[in-house]
């Protein structure tokens, strides 16, 4: 429904009024305007998870070796480079036929 004058009400029974910007009749002053406040549960630990491609593998921790002779420091392992053959080397090469054909 469409609200009127006397929205005001209405809009702080539904937006406690430390969370509504006082120009809509709230109490919320924050630095630099309520539209620019990064408050929101985003920002709370209770609901907040890292994005899947920000987690750290965990089989990447194991592949650690110690090379350093009792130092007491760990070098990552370097990554297995792939090898050519597979699928790619069984495709054979297209060959291409000269029919004789110029364009006009």
């Amino acid at each position: 429904h469409v609200l009127g004058s006397g929205y005001q009400s209405e809009l702080l029974a539904q937006v406690p009024a430390e969370n509504l910007p006082k120009q809509f009749g709230g109490k919320c002053e924050c630095e630099g305007g309520c539209g620019f406040s990064d408050a929101g549960p985003w920002s709370d630990p209770e609901f907040y998870r890292p994005p899947k491609w920000a987690k750290k593998d965990e089989k990447k921790k194991e592949d650690v070796i110690d090379n350093t002779e009792g130092k007491g420091e760990t070098v990552p392992a370097a990554a297995p480079i792939p090898e050519a053959g597979g699928v790619a080397a069984e495709v054979p090469a297209k060959e291409y036929t000269d029919h004789g054909i110029t364009p006009a």
